[in-house]
């Protein structure tokens, strides 16, 4: 308290000193100032006198090209001009540099200012702490007062009037009071909270079972839901796959004039995650799976199945590209009677380089470059083509 007091007393003249110090610094500033507006006057002086001399110097051509009699004289009054101008303008140099050197002399001056400052606030900061630390130790002489009057359950001053001096041998007495600590500390801490913490512990048991309640019934409505969805599901896609088995007969029929084909589930029990399996027989071969087909049997099967789906959910417009690359020529005759079975519905935009399937189609669009380095598209209608040729053919036997 005594040194807390000693710096208390010594804060206000530090204060005061820094005071004094922070209006120097001020004067200081404003001085720099006033002398910056001065230099600032000075400098302009040369510039206006500059601009007088330039007038003079136009006035004086002018006079010169009006009287070569003066133009001596002219001349040697324009040149010592010219050397007052280049002494101004030396002089103009010098202040600028005065000037640069005043505003670092201001920009230290704010530094320090700036410093002084931070000085004073740290020392407010200081005289804070000290205000609080008063305070603080009244605060800590409270606590120890209820602490000890809490232990004992009278007040403080009551104790150091019963208390009186104890008797006998300070060593043993020192031995009886480590026991009995050891005792104490034996029992362990009394948890005065415990019934509260009981209460506070059930209420959470019994929030959390009611959330662990929520989430079985929530696994188990959302158990119940997948069920559903995978027996919806199942039902979809049996029905669905019974129809493609239909469709992929017939089509498979129409392909290859005979055999047999069937789709068939690699585990029935589990036909959302099982494989599929396709047997294929063409006309004249065993019951075998697509594997061991030839490359054109396959393409042909795989079509038939292709279709086979298609027929399920028809689509307006139907692309294939290349279907016809790996077929024989009657191979090719069937897809596109094929095709053109189902044209009626559906429009078909096949790729191909196979004369024959070209012949087949309505519109060909090829991709031709009549200028090297140009491509363009071309279009042509098989029909309008093929009635012009006819017609030409007509012309060429007419007499």
């Amino acid at each position: 308290m005594e040194a807390s007091q000693a710096e208390w007393d010594t804060a206000p003249a530090e204060g005061t000193r820094l005071a004094v110090e922070l209006a120097r610094v001020g004067g200081e500033a404003r001085r720099l100032d006033e002398r910056l507006e001065t230099v600032r006057v000075a400098r302009n002086r040369p510039r206006e006198r500059l601009a007088a001399l330039d007038s003079e110097e136009q006035r004086l051509r002018v006079e010169l090209e009006e009287s070569g009699a003066v133009r001596a004289a002219a001349g040697d009054a324009m040149a010592g001009l010219f050397d007052e101008r280049d002494r101004l303008e030396t002089e103009v140099r010098a202040k600028e540099g005065d000037l640069e050197t005043a505003a670092e002399a201001r920009s230290g001056a704010d530094r320090g200012l700036r410093d002084v400052r931070a000085a004073e606030r740290a020392a407010s900061e200081r005289r804070h702490a000290l205000d609080l630390e008063p305070q603080d130790l009244t605060g800590r002489i409270e606590r120890i007062r209820e602490r000890v009057e809490g232990e004992w359950g009278r007040t403080l001053e009551r104790l150091a009037e019963e208390a009186e001096p104890v008797e006998g041998d300070p060593d043993q007495l020192a031995a009886e009071l480590r026991d009995l600590a050891a005792a104490i500390e034996a029992l362990g801490p009394v948890n005065e909270l415990a019934v509260d913490e009981h209460e506070d512990e059930s209420k959470r048991l019994e929030f959390l079972t009611i959330q662990r309640d929520d989430l079985v019934t929530a696994r188990n409505d959302l158990r119940s839901a997948i069920r559903d969805i995978n027996r919806t599901a199942t039902e979809i896609f049996a029905c669905t796959f019974e129809r493609i088995r239909e469709n992929f007969r017939d089509t498979f029929l129409r392909l290859f004039e005979d055999g047999h084909v069937d789709i068939r589930l690699a585990d029935p029990d589990d036909p959302l995650e099982c494989a599929i399996e396709i047997h294929a027989s063409p006309r004249g071969k065993k019951t075998q799976r697509i594997e061991l087909l030839s490359g054109g049997e396959r393409a042909m099967v795989a079509l038939a199945l292709l279709f086979g789906i298609y027929l399920v959910k028809p689509s307006p417009f139907c692309v294939l590209d290349e279907v016809d690359s790996p077929l024989d020529e009657g191979n090719v005759g069937q897809l596109i009677k094929l095709i053109e079975d189902f044209k009626a519905t559906t429009q078909f935009v096949v790729m191909t380089h196979n004369p024959r399937t070209i012949t087949a189609a309505d519109w060909i669009y090829g991709v031709t470059m009549e200028e090297p380095g140009v491509s363009m598209i071309v279009g042509v209608r098989l029909e309008d083509a093929l009635a012009a040729a006819d017609g030409a053919d007509i012309l060429k036997g007419s007499p």
